[in-house]
C-alpha cells in the first residue's frame, strides 16, 4: 500500500467515523503545530490541504489505525467507541482485505445534552444558605 493509498484510506475512515452516531469530531494530534505547518505548506503552494486526522499504517498482515475523537455526551463514550471500532474495522477490511488494529482515544466530550435535572437541583443557587454564608465570609460588613 503506497503513501497515497494510505491517505485515501485515512480519508475514507474519517468520513465513515463522522457518520457514526455519537461521534462529534475527529481531533488532530498536535493540532496547533500541525495547523501552522498545514497553513504554511498551502501558502507555499506545496500542500493541497490538511492531512487526515486519522493515522493509517499498513503492517505485514494488518492495517494499524489510530484516531482521537470528540464524542457527544448524550450517547455515551463507551457505546460510541464500540460502534466506531466496528465501523473502522469494516471499512479497512472492505478496502484492503486486511484486519485492522485500531486505537481510539476520546479527546473531548461535547456537552450537547441538557444537564441532568438532579444535578441542577443539587447545585447551590444564589439564594441557598451555602451561597449566602460564602458571600458573608467574603464581605463581613
Amino acid at each position: 500500500m503506497s503513501a497515497m493509498s494510505n491517505e485515501l484510506l485515512a480519508s475514507r475512515i474519517e468520513a465513515a467515523a463522522l457518520a457514526v452516531p455519537g461521534v462529534a469530531s475527529i481531533l488532530r494530534r498536535g493540532a496547533a503545530v500541525r495547523s501552522v505547518i498545514d497553513s504554511g505548506t498551502r501558502l507555499l503552494g506545496i500542500g493541497d490541504g490538511p492531512a487526515s486526522a486519522v493515522r493509517v499504517e499498513q503492517r505485514d498482515a494488518e492495517v494499524e489505525v489510530e484516531c482521537t475523537v470528540g464524542v457527544v455526551r448524550s450517547r455515551g463514550a463507551a457505546e460510541t467507541v464500540r460502534d466506531l471500532h466496528r465501523e473502522i474495522a469494516d471499512v479497512v477490511l472492505q478496502l484492503t482485505g486486511l484486519p485492522a488494529e485500531i486505537r481510539i482515544t476520546v479527546g473531548h466530550v461535547d456537552e450537547v445534552a441538557p444537564l441532568d435535572p438532579m444535578a441542577q437541583c443539587a447545585a447551590p443557587t444564589a439564594a441557598s444558605p451555602r451561597s449566602r454564608a460564602r458571600a458573608r465570609a467574603r464581605d463581613p460588613r
